[in-house]
């Protein structure tokens, strides 16, 4: 039958997972995962594999995968050797790496945007005029 004839109900699994019954529902309606099998008493149960497949979608997850992409990322391949999925896997994270680097970039040019607007702020706090003439450097800087 199954490995060990060790089936889980969805709150062992859940404890063993370190993750919420609602989570692991929510994987099953998205299709990530599947129950093993259901019980007479209509319970769905599950293997080790189905404890391992939430382990890599936690991992996924932790590496700012989106479900969408878990999803597929967890979809069997058989036609691929144990070499090609290793370079599928790979590329995978290399992609994600390229977004991760653009969003840093991105952000850092946030920051310079935002740190030059509060050294304006801070030569405005300074100005003792009332209302910014033509000559002024920051042009009405406090006003963002």
């Amino acid at each position: 039958m199954h490995e060990n004839n060790k089936l889980l109900k969805i709150g062992k699994l859940s404890k063993m997972a370190n993750m919420s019954c609602r989570a692991i529902r929510y994987y099953e309606e998205l299709e990530i995962i599947h129950p093993t099998s259901v019980s007479e008493g209509g319970f769905r149960l599950y293997d080790e594999t189905v404890l391992h497949k939430l382990s890599v979608i936690k991992d996924f997850k932790e590496l700012g995968f989106s479900l969408e992409q878990i999803k597929d990322i967890l979809l069997p391949k058989p036609e691929l050797t144990k070499t090609k999925l290793l370079k599928y896997s790979r590329n995978i994270i290399k992609t994600q790496l390229k977004a991760i680097n653009k969003d840093i970039e991105h952000l850092l040019e946030l920051k310079k945007k935002n740190e030059s607007a509060l050294k304006k702020l801070q030569i405005c706090e300074k100005c003792t005029a009332n209302i910014c003439d033509e000559e002024c450097e920051n042009k009405k800087a406090y006003i963002i």
